[in-house]
């Protein structure tokens, strides 16, 4: 392949935050509308994303491949990929994209689902199958990480946007 139609994107060591992760973006050609034919993404041994990151990182790959463009996604670090399938983010991300050193097998948020108050697994929602579940999940991942104190405060928060987006989607998922 042509090395002008390739856009190679290395990632940031430490954590990286969803602003850190669009910079990177903004520095190369944009693979959405630009000629490219491949985008890899490189993370070093050392990088960790948060998760409003992951979930960017989610919807660009999905829209790169839906631009029938290739995708590889380059983990010199096995702990992130370990954690990327504890979240479930393989269970959403595109068949089509290559995983380096390879795509796990078998999804660990599906072996371990809701078996930690720390961490929540990516979730679809799905308006025409509610999993009304979702908010008591999210408020006490976020009772786990600060005190109870604060708890039917943030589940009023979390119910009234899972409720939003129900209300607001014109999809059915």
């Amino acid at each position: 392949l042509n090395p002008s139609l390739v856009v190679t994107i290395d990632m940031y060591s430490g954590w990286v935050s969803s602003i850190s992760f669009e910079e990177k973006l903004k520095g190369s050609a944009s693979p959405l509308s630009s000629d490219c034919k491949k985008v890899i993404i490189e993370f070093p041994e050392d990088c960790q994303l948060l998760l409003e990151t992951i979930v960017k990182l989610l919807a660009f790959c999905n829209q790169i491949t839906y631009k029938k463009k290739n995708v590889t996604l380059d983990f010199k670090n096995n702990l992130l990929l370990g954690y990327l399938s504890r979240v479930g983010f393989f269970d959403y991300l595109s068949s089509k994209v290559s995983i380096l050193p390879e795509r796990p097998s078998t999804s660990k948020a599906d072996k371990f689902r809701e078996n930690s108050d720390k961490l929540m697994e990516l979730r679809t929602i799905d308006v025409s199958n509610l999993d009304t579940s979702i908010p008591m999940h999210l408020k006490n991942s976020f009772v786990s990480h600060t005190s109870a104190q604060h708890s039917q405060s943030a589940f009023t928060v979390i119910s009234e946007l899972f409720s939003n987006v129900c209300d607001h989607s014109d999809s059915a998922t």
